[in-house]
């Protein structure tokens, strides 16, 4: 007993010691020093701290058309530069391309050559900045901020709390690694009709922005929890679908790289600083690192730590993957075997859908094998 008193009184005083250099610290004006000293202890890459122009490591870089000779070509392509678009029958790629891939790509052997359009088009991080009172993105007025998008989230909760459920289900990379001073919560607004309890209900869960310069991904998955809730009772359609099912809505699964599209860069990653390659080129890429049959697919990802398709050094590496991973294993129930091609149940219950606005593709789940 004695020593749980010992205990309790030590932690007390630890406490009341925090407290006291807290507003010591805010006295003399060391609240932002001393913070600043934690983020950069943490290695926590500079954010809005830091003038952009400083960080505009991205300075020099051009949108190329690259000529290539076969598929072997293109794959090679694909891990070292980052490809917007493939011309298949001209054999060409369009593609962003920094000063240092552009002298691999001549000591290689691709011919390039600059797209004068595309490259005055892109977004300068010195002018790229969004306003203090700003609700959207610079340059992009109908796609808000990451800050607008969890205000407006929020908002919805707050004004239909007979239909929505606000949850916090993970921490992104920047607020785990500087211990909540920097990066954002994942949030998931859950819509159904709360007095619907007594039947099983159907799962949809949709998430946005896994690659954060994908803008109109959190768009749509913003914009359709707004059209659910302000038609409920109004439209016969979309009232059945909030009695009958839940609609889980994660618009932003990335919000770190969100916030750095914000100030003018084009990413594609979280922020992970810790894997070695440089600003902006650092990060995994949340859509290659996923637990399930991680590293399975040929030529799908790669192992080099600057790619645009990092997958991580190991399966659900990040802090990001490992909470939407969570998420999905608490709505949806695992009916499957324990082999990889094991199918489940004809009425398994739970549709998933992750927003892309790239490639005007639709994938579905067991496409690595024809079983």
């Amino acid at each position: 007993m004695r020593a749980l008193v010992r205990v309790v009184s030590w932690v007390a005083g630890l406490c009341l010691l925090g407290v006291l250099l807290f507003f010591a610290l805010q006295q003399y004006n060391f609240v932002e020093p001393a913070r600043e000293l934690l983020l950069d202890a943490a290695g926590v890459s500079p954010s809005s701290r830091v003038d952009p122009c400083l960080q505009n490591d991205s300075a020099g870089d051009i949108v190329a058309s690259i000529d290539y000779t076969d598929a072997h070509a293109l794959n090679i392509l694909f891990d070292q530069v980052d490809i917007w678009h493939v011309e298949a029958e001209q054999q060409t790629a369009v593609a962003l391309v920094s000063p240092a891939q552009q002298q691999w790509l001549t000591q290689e052997g691709f011919p390039f050559s600059q797209n004068t359009e595309l490259t005055d088009a892109l977004p300068d991080p010195c002018t790229f900045q969004v306003q203090a009172d700003s609700r959207s993105i610079p340059g992009y007025a109908c796609y808000r901020t990451v800050e607008a998008t969890h205000a407006d989230m929020a908002t919805l909760a707050e004004q239909y709390p007979d239909l929505t459920q606000l949850n916090d289900i993970g921490n992104s990379w920047y607020k785990i690694r500087s211990f909540g001073l920097a990066g954002s919560d994942i949030q998931a607004l859950v819509l159904t009709n709360n007095q619907t309890t007594d039947i099983e209900k159907g799962e949809l869960v949709v998430i946005g922005a896994q690659h954060p310069r994908e803008l109109a991904t959190t768009e749509i998955a913003t914009l359709f929890a707004e059209m659910l809730l302000s038609q409920y009772g109004v439209d016969p359609d979309l009232t059945w679908l909030l009695d009958y099912n839940r609609i889980h809505i994660i618009p932003l699964a990335n919000p770190d790289g969100r916030t750095w599209v914000e100030k003018g860069h084009l990413w594609r990653k979280n922020t992970n600083s810790t894997n070695g390659c440089d600003f902006p080129r650092h990060g995994v890429d949340l859509n290659r690192n996923g637990s399930f049959l991680w590293n399975h697919c040929n030529g799908c990802s790669s192992s080099d730590v600057c790619s645009n398709f990092y997958r991580g050094d190991e399966p659900a590496s990040e802090p990001e993957t490992r909470a939407i991973e969570a998420y999905l294993r608490d709505v949806f129930a695992d009916q499957r075997g324990e082999g990889y091609n094991d199918p489940a149940p004809e009425d398994t219950n739970g549709v998933f859908i992750s927003l892309h606005s790239y490639g005007r593709l639709l994938f579905y789940p067991w496409e690595h094998s024809s079983v």
